[in-house]
């Protein structure tokens, strides 16, 4: 009766005195045992005890899942912030690789010294 009424979701059964106990039950029960030995609290305020430590505990819990989906947030947004980069630095390399092959003479009769292209324009002059 008394763990039906403190554990209801941790523990179940109760006929012929078997119970089933759920691993969070166990660990409940064992912390109620260990602040009685230990502490040499009474069972009821040892259960009280470790109630308030289980409601810190889910609060915590609340603002870790809070601040993940916090963080989830900052990571699409770096996500997407990342995308945009790659697709800028794409467009800035397309961009120097373009101007460089205007500067640069395509084909080996371009390739000519500053001599002879000053000779060039001499003679066409």
């Amino acid at each position: 009766m008394w763990l039906s009424e403190n554990f209801g979701s941790e523990v179940r059964g109760g006929e012929n005195k078997k119970y089933q106990v759920t691993d969070n039950g166990f660990e409940i029960l064992d912390r109620v045992h260990q602040l009685e030995q230990k502490e040499g609290m009474e069972v009821n305020s040892a259960l009280e005890q470790v109630k308030e430590e289980l409601t810190a505990k889910e609060t915590s819990k609340d603002v870790d899942i809070k601040k993940e989906t916090e963080d989830s947030k900052y990571v699409s947004l770096l996500e997407e912030r990342v995308e945009e980069l790659k697709q800028d630095k794409k467009r800035l390399q397309e961009k120097v690789d373009d101007m460089e092959r205007r500067l640069l003479p395509s084909g080996p009769g371009e390739r000519k010294s500053l001599m002879e292209r000053i000779r060039e324009w001499w003679i066409s002059g």
